[in-house]
C-alpha cells in the first residue's frame, strides 16, 4: 500500500513575499490550468508565514475547484489562531467549510484536530472532513497502517467541539497570543529587524535576517550561536541547502511563555550585538509590557477539561534579563480534573449450566503446565 504514494508527484508553488505570501484566487487558478493540477493541498492559515486566506477569496477558490474539477486538501490545525480582526470579535474561525455546499460533491477535503487550537498534541485526535468515498478510503488506510486513535480520547474529545465551548476557547486563546505576538514584534524592532510580513494567524514569526552581517544573515550559521536544538526542515534533500529562497530566513515561535521569550529575544540581541549590528533602539534597555489579556468567561463544570489562558499579568522586560524571585508564567492551565466517562457495566454472570472449562484451554494449557507454570485460577 506505501508503494502507492511513490506514483505521487509534488509541484511546489513558491509564494512572494511582496504580495505577503498570499494565495490569491488568480495565481490559484492560473496553477491549476497552467500545470494540469488534479490536487492541490495548502494549510490555512499558514505555517510559517503567519497568514491566512478568508472571506471571498475563500469562497472563490471553492468555486475555482468546483469548475477545474481539482481537489483542495486544507490544512486548517491553526483556525483559531488569527488576529486579522479586532479584538472585539475574538472567538471567531476560519474554515473553508463555510462555503461548501454539500459535502459529498464539493471537491474540498478538511484536515483538523485538537493539536494546536485545544493544545492537546499527546492525544493524537484529529478529524477528516469530505466526501463520504475518500473518507471511507482514509479510514481503511488508518486501520492497516496505524490503527486510528484510542477509543477513550475519541469520546472525551467530543464535548470540546460544543460550539459554545469552541468559541470560549477560541476567544481566550486569541486574547492571549495576540498580546504575546505584540509584544515579539516590538522587541524585534527594538532589537533592529524589521518584521515586513507581520502574522495575522498561528504563533510564528517569518523572520528575514538579510540585514544582518555575514555570516548570521543565514539560517543555519544564524541559529549556530545559540545553544540548544533547532532543525531545518528539507524532505527527501529535494532543495539545495543554500541556494533556497527561504536560505536567509528563520521561524520564530511565540507559542512559550512570556518569560521564555523574554530570555530567547536577549539572546538574539547579544548574538546581533556580538556581530556588530546596531540596534536602533535608544536605550539599552527596553520597558517592553504587553497588553494584559482580559478575563475571558469560564465555562461550567463538566467531566472533560476546559483549558483556558490564565490571564496573568506578563513581568517587565529588559534586554538583560533579570529573573523574578516568585516568576508568575503565563501558562495554559486545565480547569479541572480529567475524568473519563463511567466504566462500562460488567458483563453478566456466566450461567452455571453452561460447560465453560475453569482451566486454560486445549494444547496452550497443556504446554505451560508442562513447564512448571502453575493454573491459579479456582
Amino acid at each position: 500500500m506505501l508503494s502507492v504514494f511513490k506514483k505521487f508527484v509534488p509541484i511546489p508553488t513558491p509564494l512572494e513575499e511582496e504580495k505577503r505570501y498570499h494565495i490569491d484566487p488568480q495565481t490559484f487558478s492560473k496553477e491549476i490550468s497552467g500545470r494540469g493540477l488534479g490536487v492541490v493541498v495548502a494549510s490555512n492559515p499558514r505555517n510559517p508565514t503567519g497568514q491566512l486566506i478568508e472571506g471571498d477569496e475563500l469562497r472563490q477558490l471553492v468555486e475555482i475547484g468546483r469548475e477545474r474539477h481539482a481537489t483542495l486538501v486544507m490544512d486548517e490545525f491553526y483556525s483559531a489562531y488569527i488576529y486579522s480582526h479586532p479584538e472585539e470579535q475574538n472567538g471567531r474561525c476560519v474554515s473553508i467549510s463555510e462555503f461548501v455546499n454539500d459535502v459529498n460533491t464539493d471537491p474540498v477535503i478538511i484536515i483538523d484536530g485538537l493539536t494546536k487550537n485545544f493544545r492537546l498534541p499527546g492525544w493524537r485526535i484529529c478529524w477528516v472532513v469530505g466526501p463520504k468515498p475518500v473518507v471511507s478510503s482514509m479510514q481503511s488506510a488508518g486501520s492497516f497502517l496505524e490503527g486510528g486513535a484510542n477509543h477513550p480520547l475519541q469520546l472525551a474529545s467530543i464535548p470540546f467541539l460544543d460550539p459554545v465551548r469552541y468559541t470560549t476557547e477560541a476567544a481566550a486563546l486569541q486574547t492571549h497570543f495576540r498580546a504575546k505576538r505584540d509584544f515579539v514584534l516590538r522587541r524585534l524592532e527594538e532589537i533592529g529587524f524589521g518584521v515586513h510580513v507581520k502574522p495575522d494567524a498561528t504563533f510564528y514569526v517569518w523572520l528575514d535576517l538579510k540585514t544582518l552581517k555575514h555570516p548570521i544573515d543565514a539560517g543555519l550559521v544564524f541559529f549556530e550561536e545559540f545553544p540548544g536544538i533547532f532543525f531545518d526542515i528539507n524532505p527527501s534533500n529535494r532543495r539545495e541547502l543554500f541556494e533556497s529562497p527561504c536560505h536567509h530566513f528563520v521561524r520564530l515561535s511565540f507559542g512559550p511563555p512570556l518569560e521564555e521569550l523574554a530570555r530567547g529575544l536577549d539572546s538574539i540581541e547579544r548574538v546581533v550585538k556580538k556581530f556588530g549590528f546596531k540596534s536602533t533602539a535608544t536605550s539599552s534597555v527596553h520597558h517592553l509590557r504587553p497588553p494584559t489579556p482580559s478575563p475571558s468567561p469560564r465555562l461550567s463544570p463538566s467531566p472533560v477539561p476546559t483549558f483556558l489562558v490564565s490571564p496573568t499579568p506578563a513581568p517587565t522586560l529588559a534586554s538583560e534579563y533579570q529573573p523574578s524571585p516568585t516568576p508568575e508564567p503565563v501558562a495554559l492551565q486545565p480547569l479541572q480534573t480529567f475524568q473519563l466517562a463511567s466504566p462500562p457495566p460488567p458483563p453478566p454472570p456466566v450461567p452455571a449450566s453452561s460447560k465453560v472449562r475453569r482451566e486454560w484451554p486445549g494444547h496452550f494449557g497443556r504446554v505451560i503446565k508442562k513447564f512448571g507454570f502453575k493454573n491459579l485460577r479456582k
